[in-house]
């Protein structure tokens, strides 16, 4: 299967997609921003809803992002979930990590 090809996983993983059996990782969704030609959800608004867009245009997993910012993957579970707001120095960190990595 071409696309399954294109976004870079199994046929067993595009298929398995398709019937709704799995929700694509962040580690694919580069690829299928990519396979699409745009980010196929929502404009975020929240960050929460930053964090998420940026890891899933760079394909970053919970742990690749924290590590960005020398945070644990929990910690940005939590950030994304609103289970806890970071610190206003942190919230900064994260604005200029999305912000620089938008743009380029």
């Amino acid at each position: 299967m071409a696309v399954a090809k294109q976004i870079g996983v199994a046929i067993s993983t595009f298929t398995a997609w398709e019937q709704d059996k799995f929700i694509p990782e962040a580690t694919h969704m580069k690829g299928i921003i990519a396979f699409f030609g745009y980010y196929p959800f929502p404009e975020p608004v929240t960050l929460p809803e930053r964090i998420r867009k940026y890891r899933n245009v760079h394909g970053l997993t919970l742990e690749q992002f924290g590590d960005l910012l020398d945070v644990s993957e929990a910690t940005v579970w939590t950030w994304e979930n609103e289970k806890y707001t970071p610190a206003e120095i942190t919230v900064r960190k994260i604005n200029d990590l999305i912000n620089h990595k938008e743009l380029s």
